[in-house]
């Protein structure tokens, strides 16, 4: 996705690659797939915030973009790739502002 790391590395900046939700902690740096359950949208500060709950099987993390009222392509059954850093707000886990990549489909009926 950012070309920071090749798929197999452990660690960056010094802080443990993630790859699965149950392992998260805040300040570590994560690299998930999954499947967006949940998408909304509220007013933060007197801004946008878009929160979608991100499940990979093993657990949940809520992905946040502030300023934004929707993201292209999340919306609830999109898989996709999500990196970012860890964060604790109010409790929850959360990634903020996380770069995002649908998933690829493969071929299927009517596709090449």
């Amino acid at each position: 996705m950012t070309g920071w790391s090749p798929p197999d590395l452990a660690c960056w900046g010094g802080r443990p690659v993630v790859r699965r939700c149950r392992d998260l902690a805040p300040r570590c740096r994560a690299v998930l797939d999954g499947v967006i359950e949940a998408v909304g949208c509220t007013e933060g500060d007197g801004m946008a915030v878009l929160d979608a709950v991100l499940d990979d099987g093993t657990g949940r993390v809520v992905l946040r973009w502030w300023g934004r009222r929707s993201v292209a392509g999340v919306v609830v059954g999109t898989a996709l790739r999500a990196e970012g850093t860890v964060a604790a707000v109010h409790g929850r886990l959360v990634i903020v502002n996380p770069l995002t990549e649908l998933a690829r489909r493969g071929p299927g009926p009517g596709r090449r």
